[in-house]
C-alpha cells in the first residue's frame, strides 16, 4: 500500500472505454491509490474545479480525450500515462 504525507494519492483515470477505466481503477485501488474514473475531459475539469488534485493521470489514447486542451494542460503539471484500449483501432 502506498502512503503519502498528504494522505492517499489520487489518480484520474480518464477513458471512454468503461472496461479499461474499471480495470485500471481496480488495479490502482488494490495498491492503495484513490483512482477516480472519468469518461471525458469535462469530467476531469469538474473534479479539478471541486478541488480534487491528482498525483497522476491515466488517459485513454483517443483524440477526443488526449487532444483536449484542458487535458494537455493537466499533463504538463502532473505525470501522465497514455494507454490504448484493445477495442480501439
Amino acid at each position: 500500500m502506498l502512503y503519502f504525507h498528504r494522505g492517499m494519492p489520487i489518480v484520474f483515470v480518464i477513458a471512454r472505454d468503461w472496461t479499461l477505466r474499471t480495470a485500471v481503477r481496480a488495479e490502482l485501488r488494490g495498491h492503495g491509490v484513490e483512482a477516480l474514473g472519468m469518461e471525458s475531459a469535462d469530467d476531469a475539469g469538474h473534479a479539478l474545479a471541486a478541488g480534487q488534485i491528482p498525483s497522476a493521470v491515466v488517459i485513454e489514447a483517443v483524440a477526443e480525450i488526449a487532444g483536449d486542451t484542458g487535458i494537455q494542460e493537466l499533463v504538463e503539471r502532473v505525470p501522465a500515462v497514455l494507454v490504448a484500449s484493445r477495442t480501439e483501432t
